[in-house]
């Protein structure tokens, strides 16, 4: 269906976002520290967000400078396990008698050497609002990610 298939990419299209705004700053953060070790720059998604969190949570080396963009990560990160049903997840659509669709992912995972079977499921109305919701802190982080390395390098 057209409509999840595009809800889906919106969504998506937000982490891409994210993703690349946090990679940036980390590398302005590295520079700003000229190549400290204590900045981390991994390659992974999950890495990326680990690192950024380090430099600038409340014992990185931009904790006082950071604190904003800091919640913003926090606030953004509430919606990884969605990005793994997005990405990762076997995907169903059903159709209500209202013609509302549901979205039922079903994601089968590995923690601790042991498999573990999710399913998430989301009505349209949720999603919608969840997608609004994932714009608003994608848009947060970012704002808040430019504005702390634009004063930190002047």
């Amino acid at each position: 269906m057209r409509a999840v298939n595009d809800w889906k990419a919106a969504c998506l299209q937000f982490f891409a976002q994210a993703e690349e705004a946090v990679t940036e700053a980390l590398i302005a953060l590295n520079e700003i520290e000229r190549g400290a070790t204590e900045i981390g720059l991994r390659h992974y998604r999950g890495q990326k967000l680990e690192d950024l969190g380090n430099a600038i949570g409340p014992c990185g080396l931009f904790a006082d400078k950071g604190k904003m963009a800091s919640n913003a990560l926090m606030d953004f990160r509430i919606h990884d396990n969605l990005r793994i049903h997005l990405a990762h997840s076997v995907t169903y659509v059903l159709i209500e008698g209202s013609g509302d669709w549901i979205i039922v992912f079903r994601h089968l995972a590995l923690q601790d050497r042991k498999s573990r079977r999710e399913t998430l499921m989301i009505d349209k109305a949720d999603a919608i609002a969840l997608q609004e919701e994932l714009r608003r802190k994608t848009q947060s982080l970012i704002r808040n990610l430019t504005n702390l390395v634009k004063p930190v390098g002047s």
